[in-house]
């Protein structure tokens, strides 16, 4: 009977080894790979929502502070707020401000900080807004520039909104009142549920402070 040497055992058990540490090898270099692809795929398609959002944001801000800016400017040429009554400015509100998918509606704030008018109601609830952050905003800073705030809840409808409002000045350039519009989140939100995220994506818009 002839029988075979034995086979040296570390060696084989070196081979095993290597071959072992190569499949692993293989196997997290896959997975990196993988893992790479999916974070390219995600980072291309966080650029582009990112660039569509951009877009999308400019136009809706860009129609109202237009809007916004012509409608101060004409309460300045007239006198200010108050040279014309409550009623009329409602009239004016709505016969001047076309009504934009974005925007619920329209108001106006006197230099005392009192709600004067509104687009939605001819007779304006009494609402003092001294600590409205959009009225403290424009009554200390002569600034002309667009001021979103924080949402709020309209005294109409009952409805979230955003208030996004320009400072009225006098001739001589003293502040003259607020004039404002009403935008909807939900403009925002059906905007967003239209791209098509993927579920556990969200989208988010915030303020340059950091609010939402």
């Amino acid at each position: 009977i002839l029988l075979r040497p034995p086979v040296p055992l570390r060696p084989l058990l070196a081979g095993f080894g290597l071959l072992a540490a190569i499949a692993v090898g293989i196997t997290v270099w896959t997975v990196y790979a993988d893992r790479d692809a999916r974070l390219s795929a995600d980072t291309e398609q966080s650029a582009m929502l990112a660039r569509a959002l951009e877009e999308h944001v400019s136009r809706t801000f860009d129609g109202i502070n237009l809007l916004l800016a012509q409608t101060a400017g004409e309460f300045t040429r007239i006198g200010g707020v108050k040279a014309l009554s409550p009623g009329d400015v409602h009239d004016y509100l709505r016969s001047r401000l076309p009504p934009l998918p974005q925007v619920q509606g329209y108001f106006v704030y006197a230099p005392d900080s009192s709600l004067y008018a509104l687009s939605a109601s001819r007779e304006p609830p009494r609402v003092n807004g001294r600590q409205l952050e959009f009225v403290v905003a424009h009554a200390s800073n002569a600034g002309d520039r667009l001021f979103v705030g924080r949402p709020i809840t309209g005294l109409i409808t009952g409805k979230p909104l955003i208030p996004v409002t320009r400072r009225v000045s006098s001739s001589k350039g003293t502040y003259g009142g607020v004039v404002g519009a009403a935008l909807d989140p939900d403009y925002f939100s059906a905007f967003y549920r239209g791209l098509g995220l993927q579920p556990g994506q969200t989208l988010g818009l915030l303020r340059r402070d950091g609010h939402l």
